[in-house]
């Protein structure tokens, strides 16, 4: 590209596997390259009528509107120039009698009396009489006839051009065309662009977007980022992780999304509401920033939090997938996910609360899948989804898990029905333990039952954060504390165990910290041990390395004695009055060693009278 100064030419090189059409839609959205006139066709016809017009209607309104114009312009022209002409007559009259009319103005008493005298004397008009009463006598004295006369000539032959250009519509038309030629001749400039045929692809941002691996993740304070999945690297089980992302005080992570840079992503509310964005729409940030305000993105109430999220593919979404819903006191509901198709920028309604609940849980379904909800005190509960019937979006749901009493629902998944056996469910406490337990541990029953124990939780574990099923180990599970410290643990690295065990501990928590949420993300782990590529130089950049000298064999020292212990002397002083009792000086050890003496206080008087003045009152 160059730009007007030849001087100035700017060179773009892509990388090896980029496509360079898709790079240049993207510099023709971005750029000056290439300009988008928006227009609204939408005009009132003849004032009254709306109508969208078309290319050619538009032009065609548009002349008949500069003909009304030009031809009104026309006949008010005229009109004023033609009176303009009478009063000019009336004006050479009076040149031809100047002296008579002014002696006439003068000796007529009023003014009423000069106009009709001039119109009967002289056989003027009403309206040229008082054109010349209107006139200073200075003025009047003064008229110059030659002037009078020409402007008189050229107002009579405005009147005749504009007669002629009003007797037909051909000359409006010249006219018109005469006006467009001139404002082109005045303004008009080469074009600096050039009008093709063919359109330029149209371009979409997924196009120079890669499509990877993204964890999202959302704060109690309504913080949200979004962090390549690549950057958490995998660790063993046990290890304290890495800085997850830094949390202003008191602020925690709350949930933990992994989905890919193309899907959609639909934001739950605990008010009921659903919110839509694309993955890539949400800002990017490092892994130590806290992110941007949820508010910024979504018109949230002030009262308003997002308590679950989920991301999907809408091509792989077909008609007969379902998201099912899920509250914190129990409630479950399925709605079809095409309900959530069209989603206006200020949210609609996903489910009807109950006072004092919230939604906080949404999963994709199939129509033929298995549901487990898990409690915050450990209990969990296995159903089908068919058990659900298919709600509207304003519908209030039913029970899905019966609650003792300060228990909630801390976790909701879905098992897929042909893969049963390979599903484990994945329990995460809040001090860092977790487990894996075979989901056909847990007994199929009817929605609404009490469940059964997923989890011995103690003081030592803390109580349930996070409830996944997984798959054949493959993947990984990332933990994130309250104080943003984050750790990816491969799944085989956590221990298969029994329904009512504690766990293990899969993450080594700071005093104080407790794990906030967790994710399970697909794909194979990166080993701990692996370190990052580094880049290579050409065979001819390389330098031979000089071999290292050899270090010198160092003989071990000596063991060395330590000195004996001295023994150490108390002296003390002795006081020499009560008063010095309060200034005893102990000395330890020998007088080498011994602190520099203290002089002993001889107050003043002003110290006896002033400071240590004692007054009794009473």
């Amino acid at each position: 590209m160059k730009g007007r100064h030849e001087n100035v030419r700017i060179v773009i090189e892509l990388k090896s596997n980029a496509f360079p059409q898709k790079v240049l839609n993207r510099l023709f959205v971005l750029t000056s390259l290439q300009t988008t006139f928006h227009l609204n066709m939408l005009a009132l016809v003849d004032g009254l009528v709306p109508r969208v017009l078309t290319l050619k209607n538009v032009l065609e309104y548009y002349l008949a509107h500069r003909l009304e114009v030009v031809t009104k312009k026309a006949q008010f022209e005229k009109k004023r120039a033609e009176e303009r002409a009478h009063i000019l007559e009336g004006l050479t009259i009076a040149l031809d009698h100047i002296e008579a009319i002014i002696a006439l103005i003068r000796a007529s008493e009023t003014r009423d009396e000069a106009k009709k005298k001039l119109i009967a004397q002289y056989k003027l008009t009403s309206i040229q009489a008082e054109a010349i009463l209107e006139m200073r006598l200075s003025q009047l004295a003064g008229l110059e006839r030659r002037r009078i006369e020409e402007e008189l000539a050229f107002t009579k032959a405005t009147i005749v051009d504009l007669a002629k250009l009003l007797s037909t519509k051909t000359n409006i038309l010249a006219k018109i065309k005469s006006e467009l030629l001139a404002l082109k001749e005045k303004y008009g400039d080469k074009r600096r662009t050039e009008i093709v045929e063919k359109e330029v692809g149209e371009f979409k941002p997924s196009d120079v977007i890669p499509n990877q691996q993204e964890i999202i993740t959302i704060t109690n304070d309504n913080y949200i980022k979004r962090v390549p999945a690549a950057v958490y690297q995998s660790q063993h089980r046990g290890g304290k992780g890495i800085i997850g992302l830094t949390t202003k005080e008191e602020d925690y992570v709350k949930l933990l999304i992994s989905t890919f840079t193309h899907n959609r992503i639909l934001f739950f509310t605990d008010k009921g509401r659903v919110f839509e964005s694309l993955v890539f729409d949400l800002p990017a940030a490092s892994r130590q920033s806290k992110g941007q305000a949820v508010v910024n993105l979504l018109p949230l109430s002030s009262e308003e939090k997002v308590t679950a999220a989920i991301g999907f593919d809408p091509k792989e979404t077909a008609q007969n997938h379902y998201f099912f819903l899920a509250t914190k006191n129990g409630s479950v509901k399925r709605v079809a996910a095409n309900s959530f198709s069209k989603i206006r920028k200020s949210g609609i309604i996903a489910i009807t609360l109950q006072t004092g609940d919230s939604l906080n849980f949404v999963e994709e379904t199939k129509g033929e899948d298995q549901i487990f909800m898990v409690t915050r005190k450990g209990q969990a509960i296995r159903f089908a989804e068919n058990d659900v019937r298919s709600m509207g979006r304003s519908a209030a749901g039913v029970r899905g898990i019966e609650l003792r009493e300060g228990d909630e629902v801390i976790s909701m998944d879905v098992i897929v029905k042909d893969k049963l056996a390979e599903s484990d469910l994945l329990v995460a406490l809040e001090n860092g333990f977790g487990k894996k337990t075979k989901v056909l541990s847990f007994n199929l029953q009817r929605r609404g039952g009490i469940g059964l124990r997923a989890a011995k939780t103690t003081v030592k574990t803390g109580l349930v954060v996070k409830a996944e099923v997984t798959l054949l180990d493959k993947g990984d599970l990332v933990l994130i504390s309250k104080m943003g410290q984050m750790i990816r643990v491969p799944l085989k690295a956590v221990k298969r165990l029994s329904r009512s065990t504690q766990g293990v501990r899969l993450m080594r928590l700071n005093k104080g910290d407790l794990v906030a949420s967790a994710a399970f993300v697909k794909g194979e782990p990166v080993p701990v041990s692996e370190p990052a590529a580094k880049p290579t130089l050409p065979t001819s950049e390389l330098k031979p390395v000089k071999k290292p000298k050899p270090i010198p064999k160092i003989e071990p020292i000596p063991k060395i004695e330590p000195p004996p212990e001295k023994k150490l002397k108390k002296i003390e002083t002795k006081p020499e009055s009560k008063k010095d009792e309060l200034f005893k000086v102990k000395r330890i050890g020998s007088e080498k060693d011994a602190p520099p003496k203290v002089p002993k206080p001889r107050p003043s008087d002003e110290q006896e009278g002033g400071l240590f003045r004692t007054k009794r009152i009473g």
